[in-house]
């Protein structure tokens, strides 16, 4: 019998194949040549080859997470560097982690002469079940000046090993010139006028300017930018606070580096009685009740006082009537009352006597409101300062400002100095209570911890995260306009799912996108409550927590996030053998929607891919290799086989130390085998090879190949061959590739020099003088166009497979599409979140037997769309 592995094929005997994708890479127009000059070239591809070198000098199970904008690593963990020195200082601790950032310069980019010692914590996570850490922090500043956003971080165990290296800084920016061409009050006029034409609003309130270096995309590349940083307010007695955030360009021309809102909006529920208890707002249900106030400020003419964890006061030496003044203005608080004057309680106290004072004795709506301010940011902060973590730099001991009882608006903010708060609107009770001045402060927190309220969700999820955490419960908002059950604002309950690392913000509605992230925490807060119990597995959920806003400035919501609460909760230097409680991290954020983090439990190599034959007695050896990573022993390895499409079946294999070997018997022709390793451990931990199993494996043929069609390409004319433009450009061409090179934004990019073989090839602008014009080899951006064969008769074709050399270079499928089909059916296209840059022919098949067999008209086309940014792609 005869096994057809070739109907629309490119291939002969030889392997020759002479139809190929051309690359073509750049930004430029394909018209006459342009310097590519990038300031970012000396970056691209350096990447692997540095974590290359770093594994090889510091272990192989180091990992690197790459940041596009940049062209270096963002994140590098996963393994040990050995220290000679624990530190015993914080002088000690910050030289060690130079020397830790300067080792990694290649990789990350940071220069030492941009970091500012910051902070250095004691993470106790032994108290989580882990290893106790340290973190050491850097501010990022280019001579003096701040860069904002911009964060390194070192995580070490306490001898001083590296566990790991984070950074939200920009790389190869010390250099900046950071002397302002723009006046600090030009950049004030501009940042107002900016905002009275956005808002139509007279600004009311413009904070000083300061100068920064702001994170500037250039295409897909970040730089610095001097700019200068101003925040502008409108705010009015009976209307929502309207700010903005502006960064000018104080260098060159003026323009908006970026801006941002300054004002984070919730809707809420309310509180209409003394100090109401719980999560809900006020009901006949719920009724108030006497809470001690603590750290508030108590006056008289003896001085002034605060009052303890417990309420108490004392004034010293005082022997005769005193009288005081309490208000809800304390150590960490400041209370605004909108609608009037701020509540004030004045007594005499009698001396040798115990004194009881209570605030708010009538219950009166209004006061009830400061008083529910006051009592949940102390609620808040008294939570995080009980998560110990020697060291703390205490970014949650500050002066927390509510302004409450504003004009009715069934809302509440935080508008970057204060959080504010609403009298009843409508359905909706007034806004100041517990777990929505827990999420309002919670925005306060991601300021000050460094992750700030980023435009994804990530602020919304985060402030959703303080007050769920705090108050162990996943319900914002209880009873917020409605009495009942099932009436609330957002729960952490939700299933609403992760949208990848490249589509953020893809709910459209920040409260909506941040469930994604309050969602994952709490299912992981959950698991760990199963796998626990409720009070060891909360009290290690609130260590993961902090530990995380401590050692780490995450401010978007990516998969980033998991592993970094990996690294911190490793405890052997080797997050792939799983950390202590890497079962319910995981799930937590798998139950969202999130990929999750595949351990190495098991190596599997060296499965042997078996080459076409056309022998049908056989049998068809397979060998792999397998072995424990964590010290267990190797219990079966069976090899899964499916014959033509069918279901797998399995093979065991024989152990001859950790070779596995199998002899598959032979299979009648014409037949196409796929085949993958499998292999469980005496643990039950499961491994596969190729890691995706039967989504990704290996097969050949038993049979004879029949070639269907083929084209070298070397005739004259197109020969059956058409191409056309569906926008912007059509820029396919038959002939002899110029060997054309550049680099769009970093990204390098090589045209062939010549055909695989012969003269000819096809090819997205091949870089050649067509009619005067000398084309520069890369494409367009905003480009989609196509190449198409002629019409191939399949009938008689079993098991069909398009064979062609390729030379593509092409950006990650987020922006850039390089696409086969046959018959307007795709059965390729290049992968997501990684760029393809052939620097030489490779040989390329694709199965299209579902779409070939038997068809008597089989049309293949190779298409390319590009994006308007950056370009890498041609064909």
């Amino acid at each position: 019998m005869k096994r057809t592995l070739l109907c629309a094929g490119l291939l002969v005997a030889s392997s020759t194949a002479l139809f190929v994708f051309a690359p073509a890479v750049s930004a430029q127009s394909s018209t006459p040549d342009a310097g590519s000059g990038s300031p970012f070239a000396s970056r691209a591809g350096a990447i692997d080859a540095e974590l290359a070198a770093w594994r090889a000098a510091h272990g192989p199970s180091w990992r690197a997470v790459h940041e596009p904008t940049t062209g270096y690593a963002r994140f590098v963990y996963g393994g040990k560097v050995a220290s000679q020195l624990a530190p015993a200082s914080d002088a000690q601790w910050f030289a060690h982690a130079r020397e830790s950032f300067a080792s990694a310069r290649a990789l990350l980019g940071i220069e030492d002469a941009t970091l500012v010692p910051n902070s250095v914590v004691f993470l106790p996570l032994s108290l989580a079940g882990s290893s106790d850490k340290f973190t050491v922090e850097f501010r990022q500043s280019v001579q003096g000046v701040p860069v904002r956003g911009g964060f390194a971080n070192a995580l070490y165990d306490t001898d001083g090993n590296l566990l790991s290296l984070d950074t939200t800084g920009l790389p190869d920016v010390s250099g900046l010139d950071v002397t302002p061409e723009l006046s600090a009050e030009r950049a004030l006029a501009i940042a107002a006028a900016l905002f009275r034409t956005e808002s139509g609003l007279a600004p009311t309130l413009v904070l000083a300017p300061s100068l920064v270096v702001e994170k500037e995309l250039d295409g897909k590349f970040a730089h610095g930018t001097l700019a200068w940083d101003v925040s502008v307010y409108w705010r009015m007695e009976g209307m929502p606070t309207q700010g903005t955030g502006y960064r000018i360009a104080a260098r060159g021309e003026p323009r908006v580096v970026s801006s941002q809102t300054l004002v984070h909006a919730d809707v809420t529920g309310t509180v209409s009685t003394l100090t109401t208890p719980g999560m809900a707002a006020d009901t006949a249900g719920n009724p108030e009740v006497a809470e001690l106030m603590r750290y508030a400020r108590v006056t008289s003419s003896a001085g002034t006082r605060f009052t303890d964890a417990n309420g108490n006061f004392t004034y010293a030496g005082v022997n005769a009537p005193l009288q005081v003044t309490v208000t809800y203005v304390g150590t960490y608080n400041n209370v605004l009352n909108a609608s009037g004057a701020e509540y004030s309680f004045t007594t005499t106290l009698q001396p040798n006597q115990p004194n009881a004072l209570l605030l708010n004795p009538a219950g009166d709506a209004l006061i009830t409101a400061q008083s529910n301010a006051f009592q949940s940011v102390n609620e808040l902060r008294d939570w995080l300062e009980s998560v110990v973590v020697p060291n703390d730099p205490d970014e949650h001991d500050f002066v927390a400002q509510a302004n409450v009882n504003g004009s009715a608006w069934c809302n509440a903010q935080y508008v970057g100095f204060e959080t504010e708060y609403f009298l009843p609107s409508g359905n909706c009770s007034n806004t100041a209570f517990s777990s929505v001045v827990y999420h309002e402060t919670g925005h306060w927190l991601n300021e000050l911890y460094g992750s700030s309220n980023g435009p994804d969700g990530f602020g919304e999820g985060n402030a959703d995260n303080f007050s769920t955490f705090c108050s162990d419960n996943p319900i914002i908002g209880e009873n917020f306009s409605c009495v009942g059950s099932n009436c609330y604002i957002r729960t952490a309950e939700n299933t609403r799912q992760f949208c990848g690392d490249q589509n953020p913000g893809c709910y459209g509605q920040v409260h909506a996108d941040g469930e994604v992230l309050m969602g994952a925490f709490w299912k992981m807060r959950k698991r760990l409550n199963l796998t626990h119990g409720n009070a060891v597995g909360d009290a290690r959920a609130n260590f993961l927590f902090k530990a995380w806003m401590a050692a780490y400035n995450d401010a978007q919501i990516k998969t980033i996030i998991e592993e970094h609460l990996l690294a911190l909760d490793d405890n052997d230097f080797n997050i792939d053998n799983g950390t202590p409680n890497y079962a319910d991290i995981d799930g937590g954020f798998k139950e969202q929607g999130f990929p999750g983090y595949t351990l190495a439990l098991i190596q599997l190599a060296g499965l042997n891919q078996l080459a076409d034959t056309k022998d049908e007695v056989g049998p068809y050896g397979l060998k792999v290799n397998a072995s424990s990573l964590i010290g267990g022993s190797i219990a079966s390895v069976v090899f899964k086989y499916s014959v033509d499409g069918g279901a797998y079946q399995d093979l065991p294999a024989t152990a001859q130390g950790d070779l596995y070997i199998a002899a598959l018997a032979g299979i009648a022709s014409p037949a196409k085998v796929r085949y993958y390793a499998r292999a469980t451990d005496n643990l039950g931990n499961v491994a596969t090879l190729p890691k995706d199993g039967a989504a990704a494996a290996l097969g050949f043929a038993i049979g004879v190949q029949k070639v269907f069609f083929f084209d070298n390409l070397e005739q004259a004319g197109d020969n059956g061959w058409t191409h056309a433009q569906v926008t912007e450009q059509d820029d396919w061409q038959k002939g002899t590739p110029a060997g054309k090179s550049g680099s769009s934004q970093g990204v390098s990019w090589q045209d062939p020099n010549g055909a695989y073989s012969g003269t000819r090839m096809w090819g997205n602008d091949l870089g050649n003088v067509i009619g005067g014009t000398t084309w520069n080899g890369s494409y367009r951006p905003g480009v989609s166009n196509w190449l198409r064969s002629p019409a191939i008769n399949c009938t008689q074709a079993s098991g069909s497979i398009l064979a062609f050399k390729r030379w593509l270079s092409v950006e990650n499928s987020t922006f850039d599409f390089a696409r086969i089909k046959v018959n307007g059916q795709q059965v390729w296209v290049n992968p997501l979140g990684t760029n393809v840059q052939d620097t030489q022919w490779t040989d390329f098949e694709v199965d299209i037997s579902a779409q070939a067999d038997g068809n008597a008209a089989v049309q293949l086309e190779w298409s390319l769309v590009s994006d308007g940014g950056l370009e890498l792609g041609g064909l």
